[in-house]
C-alpha cells in the first residue's frame, strides 16, 4: 500500500494560497517551472497524510506566524500543530511536586562536582 499524496488539485489550491498570502517572496522561491513542480511534488508526497482541514488550520497558522513562507519542515510541523506550544506546557500546578529534602540533596552533589559552594 501506497502513502497517500495530495491531489494536483489540492497542491495547486494550497501553492495558489501560500503565494496569494506571501506574493512574490512564496512565488520566487520556484526559478523554473521544472523546480515548481519537483517542490509541489515533494509538498504533495510529505503532506499527503494530512486532511484538508488539517491543512487549512496549518495556513492560518502560517498567516498568523510568519512574515516570510514557511519550508516544508516548518509547514508540517504547523500541521502536526506543534509550534504552538501554549498546549504542549503544562502549568506549574499540574506539575508533580518535589521534596526539598532530595532537591537539595541533589543541588548539594551538583555543587560538589562542580567543586562550587
Amino acid at each position: 500500500m501506497t502513502d497517500p499524496v495530495l491531489t494536483e488539485k489540492q497542491i495547486d489550491r494550497l501553492f495558489v494560497r501560500l503565494g496569494v498570502t506571501y506574493g512574490h517572496i512564496w512565488w520566487s522561491q520556484f526559478p523554473s517551472d521544472d523546480f515548481l513542480n519537483a517542490a509541489k511534488k515533494e509538498w504533495a508526497i510529505t503532506l499527503g497524510k494530512f486532511s484538508n482541514e488539517r491543512l487549512g488550520k496549518a495556513l492560518k497558522a502560517a498567516k498568523d506566524k510568519y512574515d516570510l513562507p514557511p519550508s516544508l519542515p516548518q509547514f508540517v510541523m504547523l500541521c502536526k500543530g506543534k509550534l504552538n506550544r501554549s498546549h504542549d506546557v503544562f502549568p506549574l500546578s499540574q506539575l508533580p511536586q518535589c521534596d526539598p529534602s532530595i532537591a537539595r540533596e541533589h543541588l548539594a552533589k551538583a555543587r560538589a562536582a562542580l567543586k562550587y559552594s
